[in-house]
């Protein structure tokens, strides 16, 4: 199970990445729309609530999506965008 969600992990993250590179950041592609949104939802976030989730209904897979995306999140802010920008752009 944890092999599997590294694995998917891996792939979000690359999305994320390769999302960045080609769109900006999420804030300045709002921001340029004039439709700005005062918080931010981060993939982590869900992750989280789908690995609450999975403690009600017991299912692997929901566990496995939920573990890549809040461990792609902290991957992403803690690791990635320090190198790439300069800061962590937590709220």
């Amino acid at each position: 199970m944890l092999i599997k969600g590294l694995i998917l992990t891996l792939i979000i993250e690359a999305i994320v990445i390769n999302n960045r590179f080609w769109f900006g950041s999420m804030k300045n592609f709002i921001k340029k729309r004039k439709k700005y949104i005062k918080f931010r939802i981060h993939h982590g976030y869900t992750g989280i609530i789908m690995m609450i989730i999975y403690l009600f209904y017991p299912i692997e897979e929901i566990f496995i999506i939920g573990f890549a995306f809040f461990l792609s999140d902290v991957i992403h802010h803690a690791i990635v965008l320090p190198i790439w920008t300069g800061k962590t752009e937590f709220p």
